[in-house]
């Protein structure tokens, strides 16, 4: 544990040196912070500080958890912005501990890394993610035990950089099943892949809002048995599923 606070203090100060001399020599009008976990309430107080018009400070929450953590709370009345990716009653939590001026709704951003890829299309339906026990909803929960272990299709859980784009584009259809399901707008960093790579989406009709988002982009379906009916129809009759449906 010493170690470990002393590997977080060292990282405070190389990161408060940093960013001081990103203020002083390009005097940034904001200052984009990333979740925040690791960063100091302290060191947000000495950026307001630094200049005579100290950069705003924004906060992006790029994940969701059910609780709000002890470290986020710290942050209240610290930033000038906050933004996560849900906009329903999670955002709401999040946004009332933080008590910024402006909270909104801002989606996991594209990488470019994924532009101008092209790969054989081998495989039907694939999913990306790791098994979670402790968050981990029914519905994941039937991704990895079941759908998986009865091979109605892969999942690639180790692949990263290029054979992580690969793995994505050489599949039909990608399917987007989060930890928390009916959140409204969540987008984890999973679907914007997929949407990166031009995948066919197909996600469970409770997930709600991503029609405004990404009219047309979305195959909705209300249950995994659904999932199965179109994958082995697809299999047997070499048909393309989003026709079928």
């Amino acid at each position: 544990q010493k170690n470990n606070k002393t590997k977080v203090n060292e990282y405070q100060e190389n990161l408060k040196i940093k960013l001081f001399d990103l203020i002083l020599n390009f005097k940034p009008d904001l200052i984009w912070i990333g979740k925040g976990n690791g960063i100091y309430r302290s060191l947000l107080k000495e950026i307001r500080r630094k200049g005579i018009n100290p950069p705003k400070i924004a906060l992006w929450y790029g994940d969701i958890r059910d609780k709000v953590p002890e470290y986020f709370r710290e942050f209240a009345g610290m930033v000038d912005f906050f933004f996560m990716s849900s906009f329903g009653k999670i955002f709401k939590k999040f946004s009332e501990a933080i008590e910024a001026p402006v909270n909104n709704y801002f989606i996991h951003p594209h990488n470019p890394m994924f532009d101008h890829f092209d790969a054989q299309k081998k495989n039907v339906v694939g999913f990306t993610g790791r098994y979670y026990k402790s968050i981990s909803c029914d519905e994941r929960d039937f991704v990895h035990h079941e759908l998986v272990k009865e091979n109605f299709f892969s999942i690639e859980e180790n692949a990263v950089g290029m054979d992580y784009v690969r793995a994505i584009n050489s599949f039909d259809f990608m399917l987007n099943v989060n930890n928390f399901v009916g959140e409204y707008l969540y987008t984890s960093d999973r679907l914007s892949h997929y949407l990166s790579c031009g995948a066919n989406i197909m996600l469970l009709d409770r997930d709600e809002g991503f029609e405004k988002l990404y009219p047309g982009c979305f195959i909705p379906f209300k249950n995994f048995n659904e999932i199965k009916f179109l994958i082995k129809k697809s299999y047997y009759t070499g048909e393309i599923a989003y026709r079928i449906m």
